[in-house]
């Protein structure tokens, strides 16, 4: 794990990390967007999980986009609590599937000037399901958790 940036310790693995509010979720989206539109820029987050197995997980977040987000959401929630970073995970995960999985086009739509639409069963799904213990969603389990829908 990188130096360059502030490295955070938390006592949990990424899998032992709670569930969020739907409302804290879409808070967060709302948080990295305007932070993505205003170019904020912060230096790389290093998370140093320590689950009770005792096998420490590293993760760091060194993408452009990743350390904009972290960096956001830093100043609304603490991201050194467990609340905070399965928060930042969490959302991370959300932007991850929603960029790289097309099954999930019907349950997303980017706002045009204003806020984007989500299918409340995804905005569920990425608030309770829980995390792997790379600190990311299960692809397939999410996939599993959202409803078909009539098209």
């Amino acid at each position: 794990m990188s130096r360059q940036g502030p490295v955070i310790e938390l006592g949990m693995g990424p899998d032992e990390l709670p569930p969020v509010t739907v409302r804290a979720l879409t808070e967060a989206w709302d948080t990295a967007t305007r932070a993505g539109h205003a170019g904020l820029a912060g230096p790389p987050l290093g998370v140093r999980f320590q689950p009770a197995d005792g096998d420490q997980i590293h993760v760091l977040l060194a993408d452009p986009d990743l350390r904009c987000w972290s960096r956001a959401l830093a100043r609304e929630v603490r991201l050194d609590t467990p609340r905070g970073m399965s928060l930042c995970l969490r959302l991370i995960g959300l932007i991850g599937l929603l960029a790289e999985e097309a099954r999930l086009a019907d349950f997303f739509r980017p706002g045009r000037g204003g806020a984007p639409w989500f299918h409340p069963a995804l905005l569920q799904s990425a608030a309770r399901l829980p995390l792997g213990r790379d600190g990311g969603f299960d692809r397939e389990r999410f996939l599993a958790s959202l409803p078909p829908l009539s098209g």
